[in-house]
């Protein structure tokens, strides 16, 4: 296993006996996106959100997010202080809920960039090509963003329910219906989509 000298990464066991996992996270990203929803909306409206984060320009016009996601450092687990910045007076700027949003895509894309980065600094690997799965990846915007933000091709799994499937996989490996979880893996298949940065 790699570790971490100053403890802010998570290592262990993997499904493959001869692997590990290095973890280095952003956190709750999408737990954030749904109580920024919720803030703004009164529900849970992520098309609408998608949309208007699209029609933001890049930046946000100074708009900034702070809801959590940032780089990994387990040393220091605990709350910590958030929240949303922006040029003022009103007056002057024309900030409304499209910059806010982005603001929160555009912080989320920048911390996942951030732990990339300190999951590669400590295994001295550099990833050409990124996986992304997960409901943030329902956002075009995010994907968008977070594949401008890393200046890397990302590899967008076909669906965002990446966790379910994998647990599914592994629950038909663990009543032998697959002689390895690589079997397993093979019989689903995937066409995965390629995304370019800009």
């Amino acid at each position: 296993p790699v570790l971490s000298p100053e403890r802010q990464t998570w290592a262990g066991c993997w499904l493959d006996p001869a692997l590990w996992v290095l973890e280095s996270t952003a956190g709750d990203a999408g737990n954030s996106y749904r109580w920024l929803s919720s803030l703004l909306f009164g529900r849970e409206a992520f098309d609408e959100m998608d949309a208007l984060a699209g029609s933001a320009p890049v930046g946000s016009d100074g708009a900034t997010a702070l809801l959590g996601p940032s780089q990994m450092d387990v040393s220091r687990l605990g709350m910590n202080l958030g929240g949303l910045q922006f040029p003022v007076p009103f007056t002057v700027t024309d900030l409304g809920r499209p910059q806010i949003v982005r603001s929160a895509i555009e912080a989320m894309a920048f911390a996942a960039r951030s732990n990339l980065e300190q999951a590669e600094e400590l295994t001295g690997m550099k990833s050409v090509q990124i996986p992304v799965g997960g409901g943030m990846t329902r956002s075009k915007t995010f994907v968008r963003v977070l594949t401008d933000v890393l200046e890397r091709e990302v590899v967008l799994a076909p669906g965002p329910d990446v966790s379910s499937v994998g647990a599914y996989l592994c629950a038909r490996k663990g009543i032998s219906d697959f002689g390895s979880l690589g079997e397993a893996a093979a019989s689903v298949r995937p066409r995965p989509r390629t995304v370019e940065p800009d």
